[in-house]
Parts: structure tokens; sequence; C-alpha cells
């Protein structure tokens, strides 16, 4: 269904697509299940191409406020269980997580001269306390994010200023906080068994968080029947 909606996207027009994209932002605010959420953009996105073929304006079909449109979408679907929340996180967590490394190998081959570590095939060998600062930032950018995203439909200019503020707060203090408790301990990993095993747990991670989405979707719509 994800994919033959987003063909169906592909028809619309930019603005039409834009109103789409705040929908399905309104929708992951309101954390509504994932399958519902897929279900409700379907029949969204085939009344746009409806009104576009009858060359109305899709703006003025939804009204003057779109929240309250959405509202009255959502008013009966199911919300995402806390295991789906749980697992949204630690899917961006460990998306980042698998790209992440990976990235400081290969600035560590280009800018050689302004990496503390050094490369030898894929084997890529580091003080611990530089990977572990970039993972501790990563984890304050995705989960920030996610709260910033997930909790303000409409994040206004003090949030975001917040979160950046955090995010620096981190930035400047965890390097040498980090060298003074860890000190100087170095170690070796390899790149692409790193790759291999993150890219199997975000699979495991994408397919249990799916599960769960579909049978708590599957319950409700028992229930309507």
């Amino acid at each position: 269904m994800n994919n033959e909606r987003m063909r169906s996207a592909r028809e619309l027009t930019k603005e039409n697509r834009h109103i789409i994209m705040k929908i399905e932002q309104y929708l992951e605010a309101r954390y509504i299940n994932e399958v519902a959420g897929e279900e409700i953009l379907s029949d969204i996105v085939g009344m746009a191409l409806e009104c576009q073929e009858r060359g109305e304006s899709f703006a003025d079909v939804i009204g003057t406020n779109p929240e309250a449109f959405c509202r009255e979408l959502i008013k009966n679907s199911p919300r995402q269980h806390f295991h789906e929340r749980i697992l949204s996180v630690l899917h961006w967590f460990l998306l980042f997580a698998m790209l992440l490394l990976p990235g400081l190998y290969l600035i560590e081959i280009l800018f050689p001269t302004y990496s503390p570590g050094f490369v030898k095939n894929f084997e890529y060998t580091v003080r611990f306390s530089y990977i572990l600062k970039y993972y501790i930032i990563m984890f304050v950018l995705v989960i920030g994010w996610y709260f910033v995203r997930m909790n303000s439909y409409k994040p206004s200019r003090y949030v975001f200023g917040t979160y950046f503020a955090v995010f620096m707060l981190f930035f400047l203090f965890t390097d040498g906080l980090l060298k003074f408790v860890i000190r100087d301990h170095v170690i070796t990993v390899n790149v692409l068994i790193w790759l291999i095993t993150f890219a199997v747990l975000l699979i495991m991670c994408d397919l249990a968080r799916r599960v769960i989405a579909m049978t708590i979707a599957y319950a409700k719509n028992k229930t309507k029947n």
C-alpha cells in the first residue's frame, strides 16, 4: 500500500504534496498507528487526485482549518502502542549508529591529519572517548529531534532554540569530560562487520514494529466489524 501511495503521490501538484506532507506530520505527532496512518494517507492522496481531475482546489475541499480536518480524520483511529513508539526511536538510533562509525572511518581515510585514529583495510582504530563522544551526540540529536517532531506539530522557534542549545552543550563539553573519565583507551572495530550487524538489527526492529502495528490495526478493524 505504501508503494502504491507513493506512485499516486507523484501525480499530485506541488501544492497538494505539501498539504499531504503536513497531514502526515500531524498524524505522526498524534502517535497514529502506522498501518492506520497509511490507510488514511492513501485515502487522502486519492481525494487530492480526484480534486485535481475535477479541477478543484484540494485546499478548499479540506477547509480553511487543516488541523480540524485532521482531527476529524483520526477521531476513531488507533494510536501507536507504547512498544511501537519505543521501536520507532530505536529504528532511528540503529540507523544512525550503523552509519556514524563508517562515516568516521571515511573521514579518517579522506582527512587523516584531522582524525585521531588510523585505518588498516576495514579495521578502524581510534580512541574510545572519540567514538563515544559522537555516539552520545548522535543519541541526543535523535532523541531530541524525535520529541520535537512527535510532541510539537508546529514547533516554535523557542523549541528549536532549546533543542539546538542542548545539542551544542553536549557537543562542547562531552569530549573533554570523556577524555578525563576514559582517558586514552583505544579500540579497533571492523567497519564491515559493524555495518552487517546493525543492518540485521535494523531489519529485526522494523519487522517487530510492523508486526505490532498490524496487530493493533487488525484488532481495531475486528472491533469495528
